[in-house]
């Protein structure tokens, strides 16, 4: 099949995310049978939201995105397989530690531990009792299929990160917050390493800033080769580029006894550079990795899973089938690489071997990227929580995602890594040369994020003629191992010019290869990677190849020695122009080879660039030389033959990957030189002692500047900002901490009008050295460029508490350092470096870098995540299926007094707020990211609009469809508002699919002629077309935002239905085609089917699938119909076989698959055969059916055995079309709520055996079994709930079927019960639930406690508008039951209290009593303390009311006596007068104090209440006096200490009227 080419000619690449989730859920297949867990009604319920608790809090107030707690990219709505990373409230141990340490507390490592172990074996518990038994679940019946994924945890860590790693079901994740345990919940993302770096070249200019300018380089020396192989100025191929290194090597500074860990793709630890260093496991025969235990051994595989962190290898490649991906390779090279510029040690028997900054560190691998050099999230956060486990010193990560946020799961790892010891060294990322490029845990604000710079090099040249025309100095690009320059001299080549380099052109018109043999390749920069085009011109037979750039500048790319390599020069584009037009009529002459030193020390242009989004931090921190580095190889990439070779195992490649192994060998050399030193001293030292680059930058693309080795190991001064960042406290909140850094980013600061504003920096400068040392102190600020303001001209002023400033031997001087911003300035950023330099030694010297941003006050920005929102739950969900609740995104600029959003529809009416009041935005931060909660529903204003009020909390109404636009206010303190809109639409409605000529649900039998030739993506491809045009009327709604129809999504599937193969490119129209070329059928048939999406995510899986089938002319094949579109319960089913094409049949047969809320009938001849066998003389005889489990689905499906054959005088077999059999099932179950239905529902096509005349053995054709389908309608419900009781208490592992619970629903206005059941888990099925207008009460009745009531409206529409059934999994939502009605009269009171009291101390581990309310086996304080909770609650439908004495005893009297805490719940009004109010109540036990207090505005404020006589510790009753006649009081007594601490119950007391008696209360 031509899958491929299909993909190629018409796809535009899918998401990401289809490549981890299926877009047809499993659990619509047959493949396990697990339960799906969400609401999934199949219409919208647009008219009513019954908002939670939650949600109304939601709603109304300002959120911290350290607040949500689920990462807004997962997709909660699918019952999709979903990988996450879920975080602990409880921190790790050692961070826990030190938390506790600046809080002035003290906890032991092995405290924190055992913390950090219980919180993992409570989360274990928990998710054990989240799924059901397969055997016990369907999807929605027990008659239906069921492949939900199953709950797994897949990884845990306990030390960087407290949390684990898991894959679940979408609709499952939000019930993981239900554990009490769970702080946040992340994406696991796809890891993947920047391509370029993989194959040692980029498309762009390496050396550059923020534009691609003419290159820096410039030649300070040329030699001759022969020169370069003597000469003692020559740079050597292996030198390694940080100045100073070889004085701290023969110092014996070499990072002796430091671990540095690399998580990375693993590392040849066979290399003879590396060998030596590696200290970890090493593969051998004596034992197989995967039985190591990784608490045996330092590093590990967490890709294999084993001990063993080899890189990807050749031979597994091979193993593999050799897979290719283009621009990318299977087998991996980048972390020996890596491992090679930090612990090279130059062993090899070559002569260029590598050189490692800090050669003698233990050397440990963490293998946490694979084939493809890709990986999830949660491996690399494994591999950093057993780094820190493992106690490693520095971990270098040359990895990461492309989001730029401070705070994702990564990036907390790093900072609590930090935070445990270990320093942490991370590549800033290859996105440069725009802002805000930084990838993550770059972001981390405690990592030492590393830019990429390039270095003084010798790279050899050539100079040549092409006719009157010379071209000196041409720089080597690359060339093979073995070839010698000197060999081109004197030489002459034709040129033929070759385009961009790609495999086609390379190519003739004919499409038949060219021929460059004894020829020069003249190839332009672009599309391709470098090393493909020189790869392409050697296969082409050239001699060499000429690459000229395009854009105006040099190509700065260097890659030395590259294996399949010829000899290829770089120039530039005016030079190469010259060339092309010179090399029409003359051939190239190579004069001479020589060399040059570059300049070196600019910044690369791939760089990534800060600030990091959320805080501003300036990032990256320092830059090292990360271009064309020269490092350690695996033998394999460069001698895949058979044999070891390690003589080339070598290679240059760019990337901050190759930057950051610099600064993390330096960080070992810095703690062998100060093994006191932290991870925050270590990063002073690096970024204090930092050089500036060659050219000007900002802040935020070098951040300190180039690392300056010898000075960072020797300095004996250290400056600190003490700044402040986020992290996780204790309890898994996101809280400000201090933060040690070598920089000053002071954020956001707003223009104040006629005034000045400033902000400010603690700094601390300590002395280490021996002597005092005097410092003076300077600003240099940067000028202006692109992204940064002039400081001077707009008189933005730095300044320091001191000018200069001394320091003694030993000790610390505070510095505060005030940026001042007058209100004059411009809006923009300000940015430079502070320099401390020493008064006696200027040579002595410190920088600090520092920026600032300045806005006007207001509103920064508003975003909602999507405009377009729908409100439908589509049945059953599909994967990009948005959830209606969502947020909007805002960020302030200055401080407000409030904020509020308002909803406006299309005609500018104020329709209400997101929110019921004006939100406080007092304590609202500043230059964050905040979020207001925004859903279907809103509170409508009452009365007049203008007055902005809305009725309560509670009283909410559901926007219906359409366009509106929220206008987000903010008012300051001085009632200035400033006000951002944003247009948004409600939309419900499915987008629709016009078919401009081909329409789906057929079988295309192409010829030749129609085949056609189009243009697609801007090429002629020739195809079999279809032409159809996706139309959304709520995306036409959001044309204001520029969004067009190219915003909805059409995906398709390729020869299956289960996962998406990409979606076609929709053009601003709505037009979109497709197209079969003649290899995708050449070997077989091809089936497309088509799923529109709009921007809203309305999409009806399933039920919206368009399929097509193509097969070459002639081909056989089956089509399955059916008789009915729609299918009731108790209706029959016709599915008819009909055959196409066939030659010479004389039997069929067919093993049908059908689900068992289905009954087989029979199977007969379909009565046009029947009457083609009357008209032939044929008998047609139908073979016995067979009915039996199906073989892989055994507990949902059955299986029969169709088929028939026909035999007559001289009959020769059918030829030609005709329907052959009718199989008849009849619908025994309707609970099947996604409607659309096939037989064989879970296969794309199947084989369908025939016999042909004069053969014995079956033909096999294809059945196109998705072509024709049917819809089954359910008339009936079915709920799923849980069983919440109070005492339950967290036990997951108990059995919930034996806890005596009966569950049932019912109609609000009573009538039948509908029984259901409650398995081991504690979920509850009920089914069979009619159909009503009326909701229905879910009730769960368990010994011991009250009512568990949950009211559910049950029911959908049909998109169709018809009524039917509803699964609901309201799991969540089920109250918990309240423990404490031990008689069962369904209240609780002093009559249950008095059974309980009774029988305390019973045991009884067989036969549970109902006084033991949490069923642990025996009647305790604990049991007790549930009805000192509930005590006078009771059941809705009660009919007694609760009891407050028993023989002459309150409650508080058996609490008392058995010494169980309560607070008095007796208080109790005895008489009234117009101004008195007397009280009485039970003595307190044991209280230090007790006071009466009083409110008179219903409970709002309270205080002390005037008493004729002192009020004691030991009173029981007292009289109130001064109060009003005529006047309602609430009274309360406020005990202190004892037994009863706390707050009593409250009392309503109306004074009396003055016109009438007083009265007493007797009761």
């Amino acid at each position: 099949m031509g899958k491929n080419k299909l993909k190629k000619i018409l796809a535009k690449t899918a998401m990401s995310c289809i490549l981890m989730s299926s877009i047809v859920p499993l659990n619509v297949l047959a493949e396990d049978k697990i339960q799906i867990q969400g609401t999934i009604p199949s219409k919208s319920h647009t008219g009513t939201y019954n908002l939670t608790p939650a949600e109304i809090e939601a709603m109304n107030k300002i959120s911290t995105e350290s607040e949500l707690k689920i990462s807004p990219n997962i997709n909660v709505q699918s019952a999709d397989p979903v990988r996450v990373i879920v975080e602990f409230k409880q921190a790790p141990a050692k961070v826990e530690v030190v938390q506790q340490q600046l809080a002035g507390n003290k906890i032991s490592l092995t405290d924190a531990a055992k913390k950090v172990k219980n919180s993992h074996k409570k989360f274990k518990d928990y998710v054990q009792g989240l799924g059901k038994q397969k055997e016990e679940s369907s999807v929605i019946t027990p008659s239906t299929p069921a492949s939900q994924p199953e709950i797994k945890i897949t990884r845990e860590y306990q030390h960087s990160f407290n949390g684990v790693a898991m894959t679940l079901a979408g609709t499952d994740v939000e019930k993981l917050l239900e554990s009490g345990l769970v702080s946040s919940i992340y994406e696991d993302r796809v890891v993947k390493l920047d391509p370029k770096e993989l194959n040692g070249s980029y498309t762009e200019n390496l050396s550059a800033g923020n534009e691609q300018v003419k290159s820096a380089t410039t030649s300070i020396q040329q030699q001759s080769v022969s020169e370069q192989n003597t000469s003692t100025n020559t740079l050597k191929e292996n030198y390694i580029p940080l100045p100073g290194i070889e004085d701290l090597h023969n110092d014996s500074v070499t990072g002796k006894g430091i671990k540095v860990g690399v998580l990375d793709t693993g590392i040849d630890y066979n290399h003879p550079d590396l060998t030596n260093a590696y200290k970890g496991y090493r593969k051998n025969d004596e034992e197989d990795p995967k039985t190591i235990d990784p608490t045996r051994v330092k590093g590990w595989d967490f890709v294999g899973d084993d001990a063993d962190p080899m890189e990807t290898t050749y031979q597994e490649w091979v193993n593999e089938g050799k897979p290719e991906y283009p621009g990318q390779s299977y087998y991996t090279y980048h972390g020996t690489h890596v491992a090679g510029t930090i612990a090279g040690q130059g062993e090899n028997s070559v002569d260029n071997p590598s050189l490692g900054v800090a050669p003698d560190v233990d050397l440990y691998s963490y293998r946490v990227l694979g084939p493809w050099g890709s990986g999830y999230s949660s491996d690399i956060i494994a591999g950093i929580d057993k780094a820190v486990k493992d106690e490693m010193d520095v971990i270098n990560l040359s990895l990461g995602v492309a989001v730029n946020d401070p705070l994702i799961a990564e990036s907390v790892a790093i900072n609590n890594a930090t935070l445990a010891g270990v320093t942490c060294t991370v590549s800033a990322g290859n996105a440069g040369p725009g802002e805000k490029t930084l990838g993550s845990p770059g972001t981390a604000a405690f990592a030492i994020t590393v830019g990429a710079s390039d270095f003084p090099m010798g790279i050899p040249t050539a100079s040549a003629t092409v006719g009157s025309e010379t071209f000196n100095n041409m720089k080597l690009l690359g060339k093979g191992f073995h070839d010698h320059l000197e060999t081109l001299v004197n030489k002459s080549y034709p040129i033929v010019y070759v385009g961009l380099g790609g495999e086609n052109d390379f190519k003739d018109a004919n499409g038949q290869p060219i021929d460059l043999t004894g020829k020069v390749a003249l190839i332009q920069r672009g599309s391709y990677a470098l090393v493909d085009k020189v790869v392409n011109a050697k296969k082409a037979g050239a001699a060499a190849v000429i690459m000229y750039n395009n854009v105006d500048g040099e190509i700065d790319s260097y890659l030395a020695n590259e294996t399949n390599f010829i000899p290829a020069f770089r120039i530039t584009k005016a030079d190469g122009e010259r060339l092309k037009a010179a090399a029409g009529f003359s051939s190239i002459t190579f004069s001479n080879v020589s060399s040059i030193t570059t300049e070196g020390n600019n910044l690369a242009g791939f760089s990534s660039r800060g600030p990091a989004t959320k805080n501003y931090d300036i990032k990256p921190d320092v830059v090292a030389p990360g271009v064309s580095v020269y490092s350690t190889y695996p033998e394999y990439v460069h001698s895949p033959e058979y044999g070891i070779d390690y003589s080339s195992a070598y290679a240059r490649i760019s990337g901050t990957s190759m930057a950051s192994p610099h600064v993390a060998g330096v960080a070992a050399l810095i703690l062998q030189a100060h093994p006191d030193y932290t991870p925050f001293d270590v990063k002073a030292a690096l970024m204090n002692t930092s050089d500036k680059l060659s050219n000007d930058y900002s802040v935020y693309e070098v951040g300190a500047g180039l690392v300056d080795v010898k000075v960072a190991v020797y300095a004996d001064v250290s400056v600190k900002v003490m700044d402040k960042t986020q992290n996780r406290d204790t309890n898994g909140s996101f809280v400000t901490i201090d933060e040690e850094t070598g920089s000053i980013a002071y954020g956001t600061i707003y223009r104040k009008e006629n005034d000045t504003n400033e902000d400010s920096r603690k700094m601390v400068i300590k002395n280490k050295g021996i002597e005092q040392k005097n410092f003076d102190i300077s600003y240099e600020y940067s000028k202006a460029k692109s992204g940064v303001l002039d400081a001077v001209s707009n008189k933005v002023e730095m300044t320091t508490s001191s000018q200069s400033i001394t320091v003694e031997p030993g000790q610390s001087a505070d510095l505060t350092a005030t940026i001042r911003v007058p209100g004059t300035a411009k809006t923009g950023r300000y940015e430079g470096y502070m320099n401390i330099v020493n008064h006696a030694n200027p040579q002595e010297s410190y920088r600090v870098p520092f920026a600032v941003r300045v806005v006007d006050k207001g509103i920064e920005s508003i975003e909602m995540s999507n405009p377009a929102i729908s409100t439908v739950k589509w049945d059953p969900a599909h994967p990009f299926m948005a959830s209606p609740f969502s947020f909007l995104k805002f960020k302030l600029n200055s401080p407000m007094k409030n904020v509020r959003a308002i909803i406006y529809d299309k005609d500018g009416r104020a329709l209400g707020s997101s929110s019921a009041i004006t939100m406080d935005a007092v304590t609202a931060p500043i230059d964050q990211d905040l979020f207001l909660f925004m859903s279907p529903s809103y509170y409508p204003f009452v009365g007049d609009p203008m007055e902005e009020k809305t009725a309560d909390l509670f009283t909410t109404a559901v926007l219906p469809e359409g366009q509106y636009t929220v206008k987000f206010r903010a008012v300051d303190a001085d009632g200035i508002s400033y006000e951002k809109s944003q247009v948004f639409v409600i939309d419900n409605t499915l987008p629709k699919l016009t078919f401009k000529d081909k329409s789906p649900g057929k079988v295309y039998e192409l010829k030749d002629s129609d085949f056609t030739q189009e243009t697609l993506n801007g090429e002629a491809q020739n195809a079999f077309w279809v032409h159809a045009n996706l139309y959304d009327e709520g995306t036409n709604q959001l044309a204001p935002l520029g969004i067009t129809q190219s915003s909805n999504s059409l995906w398709y599937y390729l020869n299956q239905k289960v996962f998406p193969d990409g979606d076609f490119p929709v053009e601003a129209n709505g037009d979109v085609k497709f197209g079969i070329e003649k290899g995708d059928i050449e070997n077989g048939p091809a089936t497309v089917i088509l799923f529109p999406m709009d921007k809203a995510t309305n999409a009806h899986l399933l039920n919206e699938f368009y399929p097509y089938a193509f097969v070459k002319e002639g081909t056989p094949y089956v089509v399955p119909t059916y008789d009915k579109e729609k299918v009731y319960k108790n209706d029959t089913l016709t599915m008819t076989l009909s055959l196409n094409n066939v030659e010479k049949l004389m039997s069929g047969t067919y093993d049908l698959g059908y689900y068992s809320n289905f009954e087989f009938l029979d199977v007969k001849v379909n009565k046009k055969f029947q009457q083609y066998a009357q008209d032939n003389g044929l008998t047609v005889t139908v073979d016995e059916p067979v009915v039996k489990d199906h073989p892989t689905y055994t507990w949902s499906k059955k299986m029969v055995n169709v088929g028939a054959h026909i035999s007559g005088n001289g009959f020769e077999g059918f030829s030609g079309d005709s329907p052959f059999l009718d199989v008849t099932f009849k619908l025994v179950d309707d609970h099947f709520y996604i409607l659309a239905d096939t037989m064989d529902g879970e296969y794309n096509t199947k084989d369908f055996s025939y016999t042909k005349f004069g053969e014995s053995e079956p033909t096999k054709m294809t059945l196109f079994n998705q072509i024709d389908s049917y819809k089954i309608i359910p008339n009936h419900s079915y709920v799923v709930s849980y069983l919440r009781y109070e005492g339950f208490n967290n036990d997951w592992g108990k059995d919930f079927s034996q806890v005596g619970a009966t569950v049932y629903a019912h109609s609000v206005n009573g009538g039948e019960k509908y029984f259901g059941t409650v398995d081991k888990n504690g979920y509850i099925d009920i089914l069979n639930i009619p159909m009503s207008k009326d909701p229905y009460y879910i009730v769960v009745e368990v010994p011991g406690h009250l009512k568990s009531i949950q009211k559910v409206t049950l029911g959908a529409k049909t998109t169709w508008g018809e009524d039917i059934g509803q699964y609901l999994f309201a799991a969540s939502k089920q109250p918990k039951a309240a423990a404490g009605d031990v008689n069962g009269d369904g209240v609780i009171d002093v009559l249950d209290v008095k059974k309980l009291a009774n029988k305390i101390g019973m045991q009884d581990q067989d036969d549970f009593k109902v006084e033991d309310l949490n069923q642990d086996g025996i009647i305790n304080e604990t049991d007790m303390k549930f009805l000192v909770k509930n005590l006078y609650k009771s059941n809705p439908d009660a009919t007694v009311k609760p009891k407050e004495q028993v023989a002459g005893k309150y409650s508080t009297h058996y609490f008392n006596e058995l010494g169980i805490a309560s607070t008095v719940n007796t208080l109790k009004n005895t008489a009234k007068s117009k101004n008195t109010a007397a009280l009485s109540w039970i003595a307190a036990v044991h209280a230090t104090e007790v006071k009466i207090e009083q409110s008179s505005d219903n409970g709002v404020t309270w205080s002390a209440a005037t008493t004729e006589k002192p009020v004691t510790a030991g009173s029981k009753n007292a009289v109130v006096t001064g109060l009003s006649a005529n006047t309602s009081y609430q009274f309360r007594v406020k005990v202190v200490g004892g037994l009863n601490d706390g707050i009593s119950n409250v009392i309503t007391v109306k004074t009396a009227d003055p016109l009438l008696p007083a009265k007493k209360n007797n009761n």
